[in-house]
């Protein structure tokens, strides 16, 4: 959601009974606020080039346009002029290449349609620079290598039985001597591909065996079953949870640090979404961030305690220059970021303010060079992943099935069976066709998840905080609990029954097709508009449970006002649902549940005091007086878009969650966002 996007706009002439007199305002959904409506298109697209081989094909990154008047990721994609062999995903910007291309440089043209307004649109210029593939030797700066690295040939040894730790050991390190060597001559100019042998198991007692390599795939050869990944360690959970599983692999950021984690980041200045340049409050920083390495700029905390820590807004970038304490990224900010917003100082875990994180750190020439590289573009294909037969309990029971993954611009399962997907720390992770025999955790600090295909039917996906969009396309999934700041479901049916294999929640069983997690505020949430989607209940009946996605203080007792500013002490028992669930455009009101009829107003921003004593809410009051006494509710959903084709189960009944606007069928009445709410244009 950028400038403009989801852009919230109010036109009236007259003052609101015992309101203030409106002009036109508009909320962006980062955070913004400002006087003149950002009306229409996308205005950009990011980025607007990408580098590939003349060897490559598949799936190659996303393009993503911002900056228009609907909320954020809302736009179909096409292209004009492009090579025939190049092809863009409609609904997700993923650009691929069918046939290898020729040497040179590509370009043409990106166009990006708004959604529910179709008919407005924008088109942007896109090259694509195609270097010259080689499959041996050391590449030129206009080179890149492609080399295969089989751990059947014998290079690296020979596996005992099905044990194949020394022969994955061997060969990562081959592999990583190789990216080391190319990268002296230019970044990202080595594409590693790992075959397996359908039929064969891999088992192993280190399960971080990809960890550090930029560019891979590891596929699948031959014929019979597909091959099977199984760690086999003894039992070690004393010294690392995830080291269990069939993978624990990425690192090499400064938020894959448990420890020290501020210090290792830099404070920025207040910024506007839009923006190409942060400034850096403290010079010292500087040393810190490295050219063209992948940066993270992130704030406003989204839970107190916890690793990693969970922040709202972030946005991905690469840094092209540093100038005393000037830092120039390589595209524009989708979000706006703030040095005033909550965090606890005392916490190193605890991240709200206005930072750029050093993401790629490893490697030479990288802030921490002992660290290894992130994960740029990788894709594991066709893979069977088992739990670990020497897990205490046995190999289907959590501990000893996370697949986890972390610090990775690109990240794609495809064709794969994966028993508990736990990830986190990404731009983009995408499963295609994927099946789940367990229950998944997206987990924190991710721009993009897409769920395309496939099926977790029986179990459970919960979590998606910190996320801000996640798309689930033509797939059967299980019972979802998530809280991404954006979501979209099309073609897909949520299925709760049989959810039983969850712990932990409502006695291991959620009952409704879709609930709500803890952490985020809910921005726009969209079932069926694009494709309908079909719900069936658990073990009650329900559609969207609303859960607990309200909250309330008394004025007076658990807050204050100072002017139009609520002082919410951390003191308060309630204190996180006020953090995490106040954002720019959140309806504060002194009747429960929309829609609204008595007194209320909006959030037009948060801060606080900086010394995490305090969260200092801004509010516009629209109607009524604002109360001196009483409670006062919260609700943080803010919009969702329930398709009239949308189909239930027999049996399964729609709740409202009560979001402050619902386009909605079902038991409940449709509604807009109250009269004097700054609305979204488009809706």
């Amino acid at each position: 959601m950028g400038a403009g996007a989801l852009g919230l706009t109010l036109t009236a002439s007259a003052p609101r009974a015992g309101g203030q007199s409106a002009s036109v305002v508009v909320i962006n959904e980062n955070g913004s606020v400002s006087s003149n409506a950002n009306t229409g298109a996308a205005k950009w697209i990011s980025p607007s080039a990408f580098v590939v081989s003349s060897l490559e094909t598949g799936r190659i990154g996303y393009i993503v346009a911002w900056g228009g008047n609907e909320y954020g990721y809302a736009c179909h994609y096409s292209l004009s002029g492009a090579p025939a062999n190049v092809t863009i995903d409609a609904d997700t910007g993923m650009l691929a290449i069918g046939t290898a291309l020729t040497v040179k440089d590509y370009t043409f043209i990106v166009t990006a349609t708004n959604i529910e307004a179709t008919g407005v649109s924008a088109s942007f210029t896109f090259t694509l620079h195609v270097l010259q593939g080689i499959t041996a030797g050391t590449p030129t700066t206009s080179q890149i290598l492609h080399k295969t690295y089989d751990p059947g040939s014998g290079t690296w040894g020979a596996p005992s039985g099905n044990n194949w730790t020394n022969v994955f050991k061997a060969m990562q390190a081959a592999i990583l001597a190789d990216q080391a060597r190319c990268n002296a001559v230019h970044d990202e100019s080595l594409r590693a591909t790992i075959p397996l042998q359908r039929g064969k198991t891999y088992q192993y007692t280190n399960n971080g065996w990809l960890t550090g390599i930029q560019y891979f795939q590891l596929i699948d050869r031959g014929s019979g079953a597909p091959p099977i990944l199984q760690n086999i360690v003894s039992d070690p959970r004393g010294s690392n949870p995830y080291s269990d599983g069939p993978l624990n692999i990425g690192g090499g950021s400064s938020m894959s640090h448990q420890e020290g984690i501020k210090a290792r980041c830099a404070k920025i200045a207040t910024v506007a979404a839009g923006s190409t340049k942060v400034t850096l409050l403290n010079s010292g920083d500087a040393s810190k961030i490295k050219l063209n390495r992948w940066h993270l700029v992130c704030g406003k905390c989204l839970q107190i305690g916890g690793y990693p820590p969970n922040l709202e807004v972030i946005d991905y970038v690469k840094v092209t220059a540093v100038s005393g304490t000037t830092v120039t990224l390589d595209r524009p900010l989708k979000y706006s970021y703030d040095q005033t917003w909550w965090e606890n100082p005392q916490d190193d875990q605890s991240l709200g303010v206005a930072r750029l994180v050093p993401y790629d750190t490893g490697g030479t020439g990288g802030y921490i060079p002992t660290d290894p590289r992130i994960f740029t573009r990788a894709r594991i294909l066709n893979m069977n992943m088992q739990g670990n037969s020497n897990f205490p309990g046995g190999p289907n029971i959590n501990g000893a099935n996370i697949v986890y993954v972390q610090s990775a611009i690109d990240f794609t399962f495809e064709g794969c069976n994966i028993p508990n997907a736990q990830v986190s720390m990404a731009k983009h992770y995408y499963f295609k066709n994927v099946t789940a025999t367990w229950c998944w955790e997206p987990d924190k600090q991710s721009e993009t998840l897409v769920i395309d295909g496939g099926s977790n039917a029986g179990q459970v996906i919960g979590g998606c905080t910190g996320f801000q969009y996640v798309l689930f396309r033509n797939t059967h999934t299980g019972a979802i609990q998530v809280s991404p700041r954006q979501l979209r479901s099309k073609g897909t049916w949520h299925d709760a029954t049989g959810d039983g294999s969850f712990p932990g929640t409502n006695g291991g069983k959620f009952g409704p097709p879709v609930t709500e997690a803890f952490n985020g505020p809910l921005g726009y949430w969209d079932f069926g508009m694009d494709g309908a989607c079909q719900f069936t209940h658990g073990l009650d009946k329900h559609v969207i449970y609303a859960g607990s996605a309200d909250t309330s203080l008394v004025i007076g007792t658990n807050a204050t006002w100072n002017g139009n500013q609520l002082r919410i002490p951390r003191s308060f028992a309630s204190f996180q649902k006020w953090l995490i669930w106040t954002t720019a455009g959140t309806v504060l009101a002194t009747n429960a549940l929309p829609p609204y009829t008595a007194n209320w107003g909006y959030v037009s921003s948060v801060t606080s005091p900086g010394d995490g004593s305090a969260l200092w809410v801004n509010v516009v009051w629209v109607y009524g007086s604002k109360p001196t006494s009483g409670t006062l509710y919260l609700r943080r959903g803010r919009r969702l878009y329930f398709a009239s084709g949308n189909t239930f189960t027999t049996g399964t009944l729609w709740q409202s969650p009560k979001f402050t606007k619902e386009t909605a069928t079902g038991d409940e009445t449709s509604w807009n966002f109250p009269s004097g709410y700054p609305t979204n244009m488009s809706g």
